[in-house]
């Protein structure tokens, strides 16, 4: 079986994923609420892909390799993910403690949610990922770092097997928001298809009917979408 990620998809996954973190963690200063946002966002991406996640109750109780792992039965680990948030006075030595699980486990995607200043990145890659021989052709590492109020995204998909020393340089990631609201799934004339901000499901609005009345999420009511000067919305 292919993986279901790619060079094409990867940003929206990161993008949508970002969103589901920042919705759940619902502005908590500390930094629990955000671990358990990000294992209720990968609750959600495993229930709707029919994957199991480990832990499989809560985070910390069942821990298997890495912080989470969601798995497909008779495949193996999709995504290995190790979240790591601002926790000492030498955040980089917490990072390089979680970045060099993630390395050493097998799987599709290998996801770094993380706190931490500028430059961090860069050096995990140099002391942990460049002169790792066990690198598979096609694995991406997705960097999601949390900067004060957004996430900056970056991503890596091995070229080649192996070592790859001094050519390892991950991509940033456009946020979606800046050029397409986070809702809008696709276009075509005067009708658009919209992602619920509640239950997720998409559904179909129109600038014709919609123009002057919205339309409620068909499949849990509990949103509406429609048109302000010629621009869908969602609330």
């Amino acid at each position: 079986m292919n993986s279901p990620f790619n060079e094409e998809n990867i940003g929206e996954f990161a993008a949508r994923f970002c969103e589901r973190i920042v919705s759940h963690a619902n502005n908590s200063p500390n930094n629990g609420p955000w671990t358990a946002a990000v294992y209720k966002s990968l609750q959600e991406v495993a229930s709707a892909r029919g994957w199991k996640i480990f832990p499989e109750e809560k985070p910390y109780r069942g821990e298997y390799l890495c912080d989470f792992m969601l798995f497909e039965i008779d495949y193996g680990c999709r995504i290995a993910c190790e979240s790591q948030w601002w926790w000492d006075t030498d955040p980089l030595h917490g990072l390089e403690w979680a970045f060099d699980k993630l390395r050493g486990v097998k799987s599709d995607v290998k996801l770094f949610i993380y706190e931490g200043n500028d430059g961090d990145l860069e050096s995990l890659v140099s002391k942990y990922l460049e002169r790792n021989a066990q690198i598979a052709k096609g694995e991406i590492f997705l960097a999601l770092r949390w900067s004060r109020d957004h996430f900056e995204n970056h991503f890596w998909i091995a070229p080649r097997d192996g070592a790859q020393p001094g050519t390892i340089e991950f991509t940033r990631l456009q946020n979606m928001a800046e050029e397409c609201p986070s809702f809008l799934i696709d276009k075509l004339g005067n009708n658009v298809a919209v992602r619920c901000p509640k239950c997720q499901s998409i559904f179909i609005v129109s600038e014709m009917l919609n123009r002057k009345t919205s339309r409620s999420c068909p499949h849990c009511g509990e949103s509406t979408a429609g048109f302000v000067n010629g621009s869908a919305f969602v609330k």
